[in-house]
């Protein structure tokens, strides 16, 4: 019998090939998108079940259900891609890319300290695989280390020059800390390489509305739900039309976003804000600020240190009339180093205050948040500080904010 496999052996084989063409097909899912995810976790189950040693069934399934979570913010999907990716680890401690997605999974979850212990060690094992230097980035901003941070983005363009993601990703960055030049300098280009992906589509639109070009941003926005509906988009879309003025536009595009899944918690708010600043009926407008606080709650729970949940959570706060709570749930929130140098943090403040009748803190913070870069043109339109603008010191604060983007960001509108 030299040479002949053993039944054992045949089985085994018989097994194995039937579990990578599970595999193979559970990978051709992931490609269709979100939509296909069920018959993604499906094929990878199937083909766990032929071969229960199989690591990059397991590998595929964890990505799957993470990435379940991440379109619908199911917390057992979450719990699965954790139990699940542990273990691929187990399996396979050499994969780079079960390390990569359990420092996805860390990150999801607020470990930023194990996710960029995971990611790290991906690099290690395969220093070209894409999107880890993006996650090691978001890992390094979410723990504070800004300037790890934008090393580990502008990296991720280095090795991947032709990638959409690395310019969308460093661009978001550069966003949030209020340098928007060149945050719409990675925009155009990452779009360029992907001239009907939803995400480039909206950050370019953002960029148009920071600039109160509101026609561009809303045609740059229909054109992407044009290729698909999409929550993020329907959102961006209502505020556009809240800056512009338009109330009842922006009721309408935001009930369709919290229709879709990834109507998280921010994308409830504006749905509660728009409704409330377009004078719905109180029965209308309570439940939607009730669902966006328990929404809060949940992803909080999930990830207890995402600093711009905290901050649109006592905003929430302070609009339902608990204005002691709001504040001490901000000042929190300032305390904790992840929230150093978010401007969106700062402007939140300086809401939570002025709601909670503290005009010299909200006028404090306003002055912080523009001058380290918050748009003065989303300041000059936003609802909730229509009062604020007419008090006298308010012309005194855009001048001071004006003046430090100017030495730190080039010319800025007052």
């Amino acid at each position: 019998n030299l040479g002949v496999p053993s039944i054992n052996e045949r089985e085994w084989t018989s097994a194995r090939a039937a579990a990578e063409w599970g595999y193979l097909l559970g990978r051709g899912h992931l490609l269709r998108g979100v939509s296909a995810l069920p018959s993604a976790i499906s094929a990878f189950e199937e083909a766990i079940a032929e071969d229960g040693g199989y690591a990059e069934a397991y590998i595929g399934l964890g990505n799957a259900h993470l990435r379940q979570y991440e379109a619908t913010g199911a917390l057992q999907s979450l719990k699965d891609a954790e139990t699940i990716i542990d273990r691929a680890v187990d399996l396979q401690p050499l994969d780079a890319r079960a390390r990569m997605v359990r420092g996805r999974v860390y990150l999801a979850t607020g470990q930023h300290k194990r996710a960029i212990v995971e990611l790290t060690h991906a690099l290690e094992i395969d220093p070209n695989i894409p999107l880890v230097r993006n996650q090691l980035a978001a890992a390094y901003e979410a723990d504070g280390a800004i300037e790890m941070a934008e090393q580990e983005y502008r990296a991720a363009i280095a090795f991947h020059p032709r990638y959409w993601s690395g310019y969308e990703d460093l661009g978001t960055f550069l966003f949030r800390r209020g340098r928007y030049g060149e945050a719409e300098q990675n925009y155009v280009t990452g779009i360029g390489f992907a001239p009907a992906n939803r995400r480039a589509i909206a950050n370019l639109a953002a960029v148009y509305e920071i600039q109160e070009r509101f026609v561009a941003a809303e045609s740059e926005l229909i054109k992407g739900l044009e290729l698909s509906p999409d929550a993020i988009l329907y959102n961006n879309l209502g505020w556009v039309y809240i800056l512009d003025g338009k109330l009842e536009d922006a009721v309408k595009a935001l009930q369709e976003a919290v229709k879709l899944p990834g109507a998280n918690s921010i994308v409830w708010s504006g749905l509660a804000r728009a409704s409330r600043w377009a004078r719905r009926p109180a029965e209308v407008v309570r439940p939607t600020y009730a669902t966006s606080l328990a929404k809060a709650d949940e992803e909080l729970r999930i990830n207890p240190l995402n600093v711009e949940v905290q901050a649109n959570r006592a905003y929430l706060l302070a609009e339902t009339g608990r204005g002691r709570d709001a504040q001490e749930a901000i000042a929190a929130t300032l305390a904790s180093e992840r929230a150093r140098g978010n401007v969106t943090v700062l402007f939140r403040s300086a809401l939570v205050h002025e709601w909670a009748g503290d005009r010299k803190a909200a006028l404090e913070f306003l002055e912080r948040a523009a001058g380290e870069g918050y748009p003065l043109s989303r300041i000059a339109r936003d609802p909730d500080l229509r009062q604020l603008r007419t008090d006298n010191r308010y012309a005194g604060v855009v001048h001071v904010a004006n003046q430090r983007q100017k030495s730190r960001f080039g010319d800025a509108k007052e």
